[in-house]
């Protein structure tokens, strides 16, 4: 079980440097299914487990971090392009004054 959480980081950190949220996203629910599984192992080496837990943690904190960034600066783009788009629209009003 390990090593296919090891795989699940190694995808997911891929993912995140693409960039590619939509697969991330995706990915989510077989991540939960993998932990549980190891969870529920009889046989599962408990340090090891909670140390990968802690990896997922960590990699889902960054892109959450990414994805939050990501929004801000989309938001702040979105007002540049208004201020810009209302200059544009008042220049053009008085222009034709």
């Amino acid at each position: 079980m390990s090593a296919e959480i090891d795989e699940l980081l190694v995808s997911l950190k891929t993912l995140a440097e693409q960039q590619d949220w939509q697969a991330l996203g995706q990915m989510d629910e077989r991540v939960r299914e993998v932990v549980s599984r190891a969870c529920a192992e009889e046989n599962r080496n408990v340090p090891e487990l909670n140390a990968k837990i802690a990896q997922l943690q960590a990699l889902y904190r960054q892109v959450i971090g990414q994805v939050e960034a990501g929004r801000s600066e989309t938001a702040k783009d979105a007002t540049q392009a208004r201020r810009q788009l209302n200059a544009a629209r008042s220049y053009l009003d008085n222009a034709r004054k």
